[in-house]
């Protein structure tokens, strides 16, 4: 693997481009709901009040919630797009490079995507986005015009790359097809 500016990595053998991104609030933001938690239980424990476990499972679920859209991991093969969510990366979305018709680089606004964290619906809206920061993102057009996006530090070699790959497996096709 060699490394690539912004943090993304390519393997000229493997044919695959890796990049992500990440949320800097995020420690600030688990200090916060961890400190929030430790002192309404000090607190409840007190009271002995049968809402504590409530209240912590409250704070766990939170701490999960923030932790999916604290970093976003993408790796580009020659079939599919990778999205693994978080700093665990335990939830993956797998796009095949069959539905995708181009990919372009562009800046993302939170706001004018409705926030951070996942937004849209590829199936409802036609559109969806990873928000994990503001900044460069990737743009997949898929099939029916549907778009996805997610931001990336190196979305502008995301983008070439897919690009690329849509190019490369147009011409396989193109030169088995019988004339």
């Amino acid at each position: 693997m060699h490394a690539a500016p912004n943090g993304s990595s390519w393997s000229g053998q493997a044919h695959n481009w890796s990049g992500q991104a990440h949320n800097g609030w995020f420690p600030l933001v688990a200090v916060i709901i961890l400190g929030h938690g430790a002192a309404t239980g000090a607190i409840l424990a007190k009271t002995s009040s049968g809402a504590t476990p409530l209240l912590n499972l409250a704070h766990v679920l939170a701490l999960a919630v923030f932790e999916l859209f604290a970093r976003v991991r993408v790796t580009i093969s020659e079939r599919t797009v990778l999205i693994r969510y978080g700093y665990i990366g335990w939830l993956c979305q797998r796009v095949s490079l069959e539905r995708v018709a181009s990919a372009r680089a562009f800046d993302l606004s939170p706001l004018q995507h409705g926030g951070w964290g996942y937004r849209g619906s590829l199936r409802l809206f036609g559109r969806a986005s990873c928000v994990v920061r503001g900044g460069p993102a990737l743009e997949l057009t898929l099939e029916r015009g549907r778009r996805f996006s997610v931001t990336l530090d190196d979305a502008v070699s995301a983008a070439r790359w897919v690009n690329a790959a849509l190019a490369r497996r147009a011409a396989r096709a193109e030169t088995s097809t019988p004339h």
